[in-house]
């Protein structure tokens, strides 16, 4: 292993909170350039000299970094550890954020992805739409919360929106969502019959690119579908509103196009 100093991150979760985590700490090493990434930070030792990043810490320790107050001779080891799904860190850095998606970029992400791998797919996919087709993105299955209540968007803040908006494009509705899997999510799904969407349900890369291009994206509030407008085309978009359902999760819009549409949670 390279003596250099390193900087990396725990996995926790899945795919969208591994790509979080993953953009909380390139956005430290733009600033700590001389430190080396490693994906596995079981393999590199704690030291004396290490600093651990957290949701807790995370915005202050960022403002001491911009302030040079915190340097990179302070530190031979930084580690991210925890979820970072914070929308200002990505706002204020979001044309080196948007540049790291490219096949060029060989960082892994997590086991099954590197940036390259999942930017070539992307980046190479034919994808169904024009300009004038609205897409939007459903998540439900783990929002379930094992019964505990729900996170899962109130089919009625998606319909009341799609009747508001649904004139202005003449071309076709598509819905994405996972494999359907409970009966609820017929149910779900039924509410949206008046609007004849287009069932789009596939691998989790393609549902990815499909994010990736949509022209223009009413969203859920699922990191999944964030990434792919993170790292996408700037286009029009809905995003829901942030009712803190998620304690440390302060996510408020992509950017400045974002449209922010009222949600209530559905009960079961």
């Amino acid at each position: 292993m390279s003596s250099d100093p390193v900087i990396t991150f725990r996995p926790q979760g899945r795919f969208g909170n591994n790509v979080f985590q993953y953009l909380a700490m390139k956005v430290f090493q733009y600033y700590f350039p001389t430190f080396k990434y490693e994906y596995d930070y079981r393999n590199v030792s704690y030291s004396t000299k290490s600093l651990i990043i957290t949701d807790f810490n995370f915005d202050d320790q960022l403002e001491l970094v911009k302030q040079g107050k915190l340097n990179a001779d302070m530190y031979d080891f930084i580690c991210m550890d925890g979820f970072f799904q914070f929308s200002q860190f990505i706002e204020d850095h979001q044309d080196y954020v948007r540049g790291l998606f490219t096949v060029a970029n060989t960082d892994i992400i997590n086991p099954n992805f590197t940036m390259s791998h999942l930017a070539h797919y992307v980046l190479g996919y034919q994808h169904p739409f024009t300009s004038d087709d609205l897409v939007v993105h459903i998540r439900l299955d783990d929002y379930i919360m094992d019964g505990k209540n729900s996170a899962v968007i109130h089919f009625e803040s998606y319909v009341d929106l799609l009747r508001s908006i649904r004139s202005r494009f003449t071309g076709k509705l598509y819905i994405i969502i996972d494999r359907i899997k409970y009966p609820f999510e017929q149910y779900y799904l039924h509410q949206f019959e008046e609007f004849n969407p287009i069932l789009l349900t596939s691998t989790m890369i393609e549902d990815f690119a499909r994010c990736y291009w949509a022209p223009n994206f009413i969203m859920s509030n699922s990191t999944f579908c964030w990434i792919p407008m993170i790292f996408g085309p700037r286009r029009s978009h809905w995003f829901p509103q942030n009712v803190g359902t998620f304690q440390n999760q302060k996510f408020d819009r992509v950017n400045d196009l974002s449209i922010i549409y009222p949600t209530k949670r559905f009960s079961f």
